[in-house]
């Protein structure tokens, strides 16, 4: 459960909690007229508040189960016919449509990733995984270590990958902010990652989606693309350049 939605489900027992106390203070206030509404509520002891958050945890749990498993029995197997079935196009369909974010671990699952086309490798290999069973393929999970060069000439690297530059200290940066296991190499850094085997015809492949390098592409000059030029704007409108105003 993420730190968010824990905060959303404390609000209704905090406020149970806090009641005695905001009853009390609002009684130097005059409650007589219109507009207010004085509420009671009996205290809720520390024991009774575990056993109802408890509760309803386990209700979040059971329901987010049932959507998950929902969504599985459906959407994927929709999808993955839209796809045709076809474990190329349903590699390439990750691959390209879904913006890689460097962080550690399974945090939003294939359903969520599929919802926000992003995701890192745990979860755009999740994905993968229940669009290529889906679509009756068996698809597993691999965990290992890749080593990535910070600069390639293949345009397979880091800095590709990332979308920055070719400098140890910023790419250095970017994968321990997300909390990513790996060792500094120098050229090149070792790092935990998860990818897909899946099995076609008897063959075994490795699929890794989330590892999709991208070219960098210089900006455009909008007043160049525009043809605009002050000085002929200005002896068109017939007007002056000023400090505050033309």
């Amino acid at each position: 459960m993420d730190s968010i939605s824990h905060l959303l489900r404390l609000i209704p027992l905090c406020s149970a909690l806090v009641t005695a106390t905001i009853i009390a203070d609002s009684a130097v206030a005059d409650t007589s007229g219109l507009g207010w509404v004085t509420g009671t509520a009996e205290l809720v002891s520390p024991t009774d508040a575990k056993t109802v958050l408890a509760e309803q945890q386990t209700a979040s749990a059971q329901s987010d189960s049932q959507q998950v498993a929902a969504f599985s029995s459906s959407d994927y197997t929709q999808l993955a016919e839209a796809l045709e079935n076809d474990p190329l196009r349903i590699y390439q369909f990750v691959r390209n449509s879904f913006e890689y974010v460097p962080y550690y671990g399974a945090l939003k699952g294939p359903q969520l990733t599929l919802l926000e086309r992003s995701g890192n490798d745990f979860d755009q290999a999740a994905l993968l995984v229940e669009l290529l069973r889906a679509a009756g393929y068996i698809a597993n999970y691999q965990y290992g270590t890749m080593s990535i060069p910070l600069s390639a000439a293949n345009g397979m690297d880091l800095a590709n990958w990332l979308g920055t530059q070719a400098d140890n200290t910023i790419i250095g940066t970017t994968i321990a902010t997300g909390g990513i296991p790996s060792v500094n190499q120098g050229s090149s850094f070792t790092m935990d990652r998860v990818w897909v085997v899946v099995d076609i015809d008897g063959a075994s492949y490795a699929l890794d989606p989330a590892f999709k390098p991208s070219a960098t592409a210089n900006g455009i000059n909008l007043a160049a693309a525009m043809g605009y030029y002050q000085a002929a704007l200005l002896a068109a409108a017939g007007g002056t350049a000023g400090t505050d105003s033309i």
